[in-house]
């Protein structure tokens, strides 16, 4: 058994036996504390799984991997997550199962050389989701979509997408794509630095917030 998972259970052990003969509001606080705990082992175990993995092109533990996303999924601390601002940001990839991206992280664009980048701009508000694929000597993948929540999703985890826009930069020279593609995802865990979620096709992506 997992050695954090072990130490996570015995403090949720000894916290319900001291709540037992301590005031209510005690109990809470102390319960909200264990589940904190719990879930920050799980992220950080998933972050050290996932890091060395380049961008999931790497294998890594998938049995363990998918234990932490359940771990967390479970004990999400925002509510509604596809309408919180915390879904607004700039995000970098950290692993995904999306064959077409992890086929372009492993081969690279042409001669322009390797992968040294995935980001997403994501603007709830203003309805604004950009993919930005980046690669050596100023190459880069841009999509640009449309976003927004799933109004009829009850649980607000949900949010539509669909591309409008779609470019390829290679050394510097920019031509346009047509954009082609609309789907769903749902955001199975997010925080303010950490989010996770499955497309339509049930692909994972785990992302991280961007600081800089």
């Amino acid at each position: 058994m997992h050695a954090a998972y072990v130490l996570a259970t015995t403090a949720i052990a000894t916290t319900a036996i001291t709540a037992a003969f301590a005031p209510a509001p005690s109990t809470r606080r102390r319960t909200t504390r264990s589940a904190s705990t719990l879930q920050s082992a799980a992220t950080r175990e998933l972050l050290e799984l996932c890091g060395p993995s380049n961008y999931g092109a790497k294998p890594v533990d998938r049995a363990r991997l998918d234990e932490l996303i359940a771990e967390l999924a479970a004990s999400s601390p925002t509510e509604r997550p596809a309408w919180s601002p915390r879904f607004s940001g700039r995000w970098r990839l950290l692993w995904t199962t999306e064959t077409e991206l992890l086929f372009a992280v492993d081969k690279g664009l042409f001669a322009a050389g390797p992968c040294v980048g995935v980001e997403q701009t994501i603007d709830v508000a203003g309805g604004v989701l950009e993919n930005i694929v980046l690669f050596d000597n100023d190459s880069r993948l841009f999509v640009g979509s449309t976003i927004s929540p799933d109004a009829g999703d009850a649980s607000g985890k949900r949010f539509d997408f669909a591309f409008s826009s779609c470019s390829l930069t290679w050394r510097g020279t920019t031509v346009p794509l047509p954009p082609v593609g609309k789907g769903w995802g749902d955001l199975l865990y997010l925080d303010d630095d950490l989010r996770v979620q499955k497309d339509v096709r049930g692909d994972i992506l785990i992302a991280t917030k961007a600081t800089t």
